[in-house]
């Protein structure tokens, strides 16, 4: 396919992601994902409820220190504490149960073809175990990518501000590569039905002859998280300092509203690209 082709198709499948958001079936699950880490994030963040002190406590004890767990500096903790939540406990469950369904809904959206969202789930948990073993290995080599560079210019981090914002946008668009390199991955198994080690194939073949069209579709809505990331990060000291903590708390709700549609034009523009890609 020509450069041409490929910005016309680009842009058609966003314009169809427009248009599913008028389609309360194509994020309705993700709405219900969105459920799950609300749920999280007010267990996390509301210190009076019980489950906070008998349950979420000391599990985040473990990898906070308990000085953090007092208000306003618990804000400055709480994005890490429920990161925590998603990336770990969400992460390869209902997360990435949650990504399948909707991938075999919007590819058959794609073909004009009303697929049931149940038959969805039902598929995504006949293959939840290999599922789970993707999640795990997105997350290793993200993970790799994220930190080890930081052991070589954390000094320099520390000094600048500015450049610890700059290195960590620089490292989180490396982690859209590592991403981008995976992302056909699940409509290869839930659309094309294949196994998954040649599902892992063909979305690495079809991502490196389509680098910078595969790579646009994670990084757009990328930028966005990276947005709200940074102001619940590096901005967090700033605006606690100016007496406005809650902001951050916002923020993170804001970001898991956004999610909803976030998340619809990148795993939506991947099942219609998969398919368009493939076929």
């Amino acid at each position: 396919m020509s450069v041409l082709g490929k910005i016309n198709l680009f842009l058609s499948i966003y314009i169809a992601q427009f248009l599913n958001i008028f389609r309360i079936s194509a994020w309705l699950p993700f709405l219900a994902l969105a459920a799950f880490q609300m749920a999280g994030l007010l267990l996390i963040t509301n210190f009076n409820f019980f489950g906070f002190k008998i349950i979420v406590f000391p599990v985040l004890n473990i990898f906070l220190p308990e000085s953090v767990f007092h208000y306003p500096t618990y804000y400055l903790a709480a994005p890490q504490a429920y990161a925590l939540f998603e990336n770990y406990l969400l992460g390869p469950t209902i997360w990435i149960i949650t990504i399948a369904a909707a991938t075999y809904k919007l590819g058959g959206l794609n073909r004009g073809i009303s697929y049931a969202l149940k038959e969805g789930y039902k598929k995504a948990l006949g293959v939840w175990g290999w599922l789970a073993f993707l999640w795990l290995i997105e997350m290793m080599l993200v993970g790799i990518v994220l930190t080890a560079p930081v052991r070589f210019v954390a000094p320099f981090a520390y000094q600048s501000p500015r450049f610890a914002i700059f290195l960590k946008t620089v490292l989180q668009m490396a982690g859209f590569v590592v991403l981008a390199l995976f992302v056909y991955a699940i409509p290869s198994m839930i659309i094309g039905q294949k196994r998954f080690g040649a599902a892992i194939v063909q979305s690495l073949g079809l991502c490196f002859h389509n680098f910078f069209f595969t790579f646009f579709i994670i990084f757009i809505p990328g930028m966005v998280r990276i947005g709200l990331d940074l102001l619940t990060s590096n901005f967090a000291p700033t605006i606690i300092n100016q007496q406005n903590p809650e902001i951050i708390l916002w923020a993170m709700f804001l970001n898991i509203g956004l999610g909803i549609f976030l998340n619809l034009f990148t795993f939506g523009a991947a099942a219609y690209a998969y398919q368009e890609l493939s076929s």
